[in-house]
């Protein structure tokens, strides 16, 4: 049986840069995300996961990937308490990234690599 988010994810929304993408569909395809729907995850991803990347290439240029993956994470063990509308997921979203940026980067900072043959 298809639900609502796999017919969204067949249909394959453009991704804009700004604003929302899933629009009036949205509280659906959280709702199928937080049940498990592979799809309903797929479709936050594709529409999240550029502009995301983009960001953290700005402020974390040597491991964007690497926080992109830990944001995910993160987002997916947290998605079953996510209330709100597409903005709130977005800014949820980012604020997560931010956070996994700064971990990240104290934890490089505790450990300094040094270029061969240097103490």
């Amino acid at each position: 049986m298809l639900t609502e988010a796999d017919d969204l994810l067949r249909e394959g929304a453009s991704v804009p840069i700004l604003g929302s993408v899933v629009g009036d569909e949205f509280a659906v395809v959280r709702t199928a995300a937080q049940s498990g729907s592979e799809a309903a995850l797929t479709l936050l991803w594709r529409d999240a996961n550029p502009a995301l990347l983009r960001y953290l290439r700005v402020i974390a240029p040597d491991a964007a990937e690497d926080i992109a993956a830990e944001t995910w994470l993160q987002v997916v063990r947290g998605l079953s308490g996510f209330r709100g509308n597409e903005s709130d997921w977005r800014a949820w979203l980012f604020t997560t990234a931010r956070r996994r940026t700064i971990d990240e980067t104290r934890r490089r900072s505790r450990r300094p690599t040094f270029p061969a043959g240097r103490p």
